[in-house]
């Protein structure tokens, strides 16, 4: 019986094998993001001519659990342990945190000063396996799916074994609104075939929900710029 069918064996197992890889390669990245990130505040600050509130780094839980890895592979039927390590540090999500923006303008000011104009590095050094802009690309804004941000996958190179971290950017809204939707999230995607009146209005009622906030995003957005450039004249 492989180790993955075993949650006290998989749970050893993960941390002696898989963490002690992720935690330097997500504390390597999120340190390369925060410096960075401090520069363009500076940056936009003398630009704008004041201060305010930009974006933070939003990580409670940066590393996905020992059990969540072993219900994933489970569900996939993965449990090869020669190829464990490989197919665990394959996964996009294993480590993530997300930049959470206050504005659209400062969503923009952050993917421009990370992501390279063809999309290939990050930060000028990591190499970038996926984006999907779940904001523009009109292929990932599913009917009835709210979820907006920008997203990455990026890879950490080390001596022992590349890492996958995802970085995900969005505003304050969009994030206000995937943190409280988590959770109806799951269960609509394991009840995504009940044929009920009430879960298609649940449905249609949350995607009305993120679109409102999104609408109130551009707004937000369009005042300030107005402020700016009133606050500018003589």
């Amino acid at each position: 019986m492989s180790i993955v069918h075993d949650p006290t064996s998989w749970e050893t197992w993960f941390h002696q094998r898989v963490t002690p890889l992720v935690d330097p390669a997500y504390l390597e990245l999120s340190h390369a993001v925060s410096t960075r990130l401090e520069a363009l505040r500076i940056g936009a600050e003398l630009d704008e001519g004041l201060q305010r509130d930009r974006w933070d780094i939003f990580a409670p839980f940066p590393i996905k659990s020992a059990e969540r890895v072993r219900t994933k592979l489970l569900a996939d039927g993965e449990c090869d342990e020669a190829l464990l390590v490989d197919r665990v540090l394959g996964l996009g999500d294993l480590a993530r945190f997300r930049i959470v923006a206050t504005l659209k303008r400062d969503v923009k000011i952050c993917r421009r000063a990370l992501v390279s104009l063809d999309h290939k590095t990050f930060l000028d050094r990591y190499r970038i396996l996926s984006l999907k802009d779940f904001v523009r690309d009109e292929k990932l804004r599913k009917p009835l799916v709210g979820h907006r941000a920008v997203q990455l996958v990026v890879e950490v190179p080390s001596d022992a074994h590349a890492v996958r971290v995802e970085v995900q950017i969005m505003t304050q809204l969009q994030h206000a609104w995937d943190r409280r939707n988590h959770a109806m999230y799951e269960w609509l995607r394991e009840n995504c075939e009940r044929a009920v009146e009430e879960v298609d209005d649940l449905r249609i009622d949350d995607h009305a929900v993120a679109e409102s906030l999104h609408a109130i995003d551009a707004l937000a957005d369009h005042n300030y710029a107005t402020f700016l450039r009133l606050r500018s004249c003589p």
